[in-house]
């Protein structure tokens, strides 16, 4: 994956390391188009999941 050179270094760092994280199923057009604050917000969410269903939860009902 490219990041635009216009883009922030910030951003540009949030975009990769979220793209690294493992199981992302995220879309690189995804990553290059929402927000820092929409991307920080999806990855708490699966950060949660993944913590939840590793101590036993289920994501199925």
């Amino acid at each position: 994956m490219v990041v635009p050179a216009r883009a922030d270094p910030s951003d540009a760092h949030t975009t990769m390391m979220t793209a690294a994280q493992p199981q992302n199923a995220v879309t690189v057009g995804d990553l290059l188009t929402i927000s820092p604050r929409a991307r920080e917000r999806r990855m708490l969410a699966a950060t949660a999941l993944d913590r939840w269903e590793s101590e036993g939860g289920t994501a199925d009902g």
